[in-house]
């Protein structure tokens, strides 16, 4: 661990004069500073933004840090050099103010995590949970309703059957999303952390499985038997009928098969990414998304296998079975309604798990929708990130960002300003 020393104020003395192209200004400040300024520059945090804010621009006059009844305190002191090296980072012109909001924001974000650490996958932290999970299973919604209708459009349906037939799939796909990404943050909250794919067998493996696969069953078998009690309603089919119980019996067992084989799956396969051999943010960002896209493969094909042939076995075993006969039922399952059932359930499941259940789809809800449309942080989150890091107002901590430094994120969420103005006096 490296450990910063204070300066001795000789040191200073001797280091701020070499850092700029005529060192007359400092000299004269430094020969007459007052004690606050003393003070204020004996710490190498200090001394380096007193360093970026006069030394660099010669049109920046370091007399005005003697002015006493502007900088009566070392307080006021290094808040105007916390504020002023932001000025100095982004000019004066009009990138200034919005970069000085954008940072603030960002600031309050990282307070509100209780963390210094900016994690591309913990940007919906601060969030309740019950809400997290609520804008996870909207989105579901929303583009499960748009790929419904796509699917449907595709089979020949008309657009009112389309609409209607989306709105359901995806409101129901929404709710059970939400409820799986609800229980496993709880339970498994490393699902939702950068992930490698990799069958590794590690202790506590086959309870963690078991577990993922009992939700997929539930989420999967509510889904099915929802959907078959709102089509009976809207279809004005009778609800007490033998075959409306054995319709909802084998949607059920389709859907919640499908999903049980596709979390199991996924469960087996999946590995915590080391951390520790991260590399910068953006790659790896890169390389979950990459692991998102095999992911998504994976639970599409397994979940829209496993629901159609399931429920295909199912109605084999029903047409042997003399319970048909007792009810009166002649079951038979339509290959082409099979398609049907294959397509909508590996858009929706695709589309679902990539939103709801991965590190990904949280960096995709949060970093561009979300904060972004409530205000909480810009809009590009990327592209500001980046530039705040090329301006050295943040750095790179392995996967993370942090600001430069922690008081510049403290000073940031409190709202300060510089006393004496928005940034260093010019001469």
């Amino acid at each position: 661990m490296t450990r910063l020393e204070r300066w001795r104020f000789t040191d200073v003395r001797a280091y701020l004069p070499r850092t700029a192209a005529d060192p007359g200004p400092w000299e004269d400040v430094l020969g007459k500073a007052p004690e606050a300024l003393r003070s204020a520059l004996l710490t190498p945090l200090m001394v380096g933004l007193a360093r970026d804010v006069y030394s660099d621009d010669p049109a920046r006059e370091p007399a005005h840090l003697l002015d006493d009844t502007r900088f009566p305190t070392r307080q006021a002191i290094e808040d105007h050099l916390l504020d002023a090296s932001i000025t100095a980072a982004y000019g004066d012109g009009s990138d200034d103010l919005p970069a000085r909001r954008r940072l603030a924001e960002l600031a309050s974000h990282l307070r509100r995590s209780r963390t210094y650490n900016l994690a591309w996958w913990e940007l919906g932290k601060p969030m309740a949970l019950g809400a997290r999970a609520l804008l996870a299973g909207s989105a579901v919604a929303v583009v499960g309703w748009a790929l419904a209708v796509a699917v449907h459009l595709a089979f020949g349906f008309d657009l009112s059957t389309s609409v209607q037939g989306g709105l359901m799939s995806g409101g129901l796909a929404g709710a059970a999303f939400a409820a799986a990404h609800a229980w496993l943050a709880v339970k498994f909250p490393q699902v939702l952390r950068p992930t490698s794919m990799r069958l590794r067998l590690r202790p506590g493996k086959r309870r963690e499985t078991g577990r993922r696969l009992t939700v997929g069953l539930l989420c999967g078998a509510a889904l099915g038997a929802a959907l078959n009690l709102i089509n009976s309603i809207l279809a004005g089919s009778p609800l007490d009928r033998a075959f409306f119980f054995f319709d909802t019996a084998i949607l059920a067992i389709g859907y919640g098969s499908g999903a049980a084989l596709a979390f199991a799956l996924l469960s087996l396969l999946e590995t915590p990414f080391d951390l520790q051999r991260a590399g910068a943010p953006a790659e790896l960002l890169a390389s979950n998304r990459r692991t998102v896209a095999i992911q998504v493969l994976v639970s599409t094909i397994t979940a829209s296998i496993g629901a159609p042939v399931l429920m295909w076995g199912v109605v084999l075993l029903l047409r042997w079975s003399p319970l048909t006969g007792w009810f009166g039922l002649s079951p038979n399952f339509d290959p082409l309604y099979g398609l049907f059932v294959w397509a909508n359930t590996a858009a929706i499941a695709g589309a679902g798990y990539a939103l709801a259940l991965t590190a990904w789809g949280q960096w995709l809800l949060f970093a561009w929708v979300w904060l972004p449309v409530t205000g909480a942080l810009p809009w590009n989150l990327p592209r500001f990130l980046e530039d705040a890091y090329a301006r050295r107002v943040l750095r790179r901590f392995g996967p993370y960002y942090q600001f430069r430094h922690s008081r510049m994120q403290d000073y940031l969420a409190g709202g300060g300003l510089d006393p004496a103005g928005t940034g260093p006096d010019r001469a």
